[in-house]
């Protein structure tokens, strides 16, 4: 089976889980807690990843790290995911508890990508934008980066759909066009 088809079985039993008890917040915080901790701290990566690292010890350390810090529905599924030898997909099941959480409360991400950091009135005219628009939810979570080779513009990303208006496009399609042959000779030889 592969890691995606795997992380999103496991995603979807955490989050059928959180929703059945109740705790569908209190397990987004603690995914939110997970990503931020296997992104920012490598040496939990290492260890989540260990094949060295027996089971029992694997649980009775994630017990001790997370007992006070995670809810118990939490704590309970990552011990299951160490007894099913799961524990090293983590980071994908993270990701598509997330994702399913999103579905599931009808939000959809919006990634702007601009060469400067866009101002308040920016971002609210894109979320409102984005909101009245036929794709996706009418939720909307903005996502903003800073991408400087960009020269100038952004570039939109919502569900499967990407609107490109940088400056850095506009230069590639405009040296596109001129390795392309347009002139073609209107005089015909006789």
């Amino acid at each position: 089976m592969t890691t995606n088809k795997i992380a999103f079985r496991y995603a979807k039993s955490w989050i059928d889980l959180a929703v059945e008890r109740n705790e569908v917040e209190s397990a987004l915080a603690d995914a939110s807690v997970l990503k931020s901790l296997l992104r920012e701290n490598p040496a939990f990566s290492s260890f989540i990843q260990s094949p060295v690292i027996s089971y029992d010890r694997k649980k009775k350390i994630l017990s001790s790290l997370f007992d006070d810090k995670l809810s118990k529905l939490t704590l309970l599924f990552l011990q299951l995911l160490v007894t099913k030898h799961r524990e090293f997909h983590l980071p994908s099941i993270v990701e598509s508890f997330l994702s399913q959480y999103k579905s599931l409360k009808e939000i959809s991400t919006v990634k702007v990508i601009s060469a400067q950091p866009l101002g308040k009135e920016e971002q609210d005219k894109i979320i409102k934008l984005a909101s009245s628009s036929s794709i996706g939810f009418r939720n909307i979570e903005l996502e903003t980066i800073i991408d400087e080779s960009l020269i100038g513009g952004f570039i939109i990303e919502m569900e499967d759909y990407v609107y490109d208006a940088s400056v850095k496009n506009q230069i590639f399609r405009l040296k596109k066009s001129f390795a392309e042959n347009l002139y073609e000779s209107k005089i015909i030889a006789r």
